[in-house]
């Protein structure tokens, strides 16, 4: 705050008006990590945030997207982890969390624009229907990554229990496992 001329009155109605600026961008800020809908007066208060307008206003894709959407789940992450959420994210993962913000910031950005006009609907749908389909691949190469293998041990444990001389394949089973990872991920 600068002061050109101080008396006691003066300093009391700035650092009143900064207080009161400076609370509402911080609470349309938890309106939008809390996903609450955001109005007007809001979503302008949030401009305010050097960061957050960098991100509106970059190009979608940018690597300023990544910084603020680690930001934001970094933040999120935390505030769970201290109990300071107004909701509960106790069954969800960091990487659950860190998903849904990045969707959610993606929505945020496709929504600004599309109000800038700078998108258009069917761009919008394209973008948001390619991040989709991005996340599921994402998490189909880690179920497949986790899940071959569990399926070949189960494998070697049935081919062991029901016929025990083909238990000297299990070590040739277990071998061919870096070999069947990348071809079950390419074949799905």
């Amino acid at each position: 705050m600068k002061y050109t001329e101080y008396n006691e009155d003066a300093g009391r109605n700035e650092f009143g008006s900064h207080l009161e600026s400076e609370s509402r961008k911080y609470s349309a800020l938890q309106s939008l990590l809390t996903g609450k809908l955001l109005g007007k007066e809001e979503v302008d208060s949030l401009r305010e945030f050097k960061v957050v307008q960098q991100f509106l206003d970059s190009p979608v894709g940018d690597a300023s997207e990544a910084k603020l959407k680690k930001a934001f789940a970094a933040s999120i992450i935390m505030a769970q982890e201290q109990g300071t959420l107004p909701f509960s994210l106790a069954d969800k993962s960091p990487i659950a969390i860190a998903s849904a913000i990045d969707e959610g910031l993606n929505r945020v950005k496709f929504s600004y624009k599309l109000s800038h006009e700078e998108l258009d609907v069917v761009e919008v749908a394209d973008k948001l229907i390619d991040a989709t389909v991005a996340r599921v691949i994402t998490v189909a190469d880690k179920v497949i990554e986790r899940g071959v293998p569990v399926i070949l041990n189960k494998l070697s444990q049935v081919i062991a229990k029901v016929y025990p001389p083909a238990t000297v394949f299990v070590p040739v089973i277990k071998a061919a496992e870096k070999y069947l990872v990348p071809m079950v991920k390419v074949v799905l």
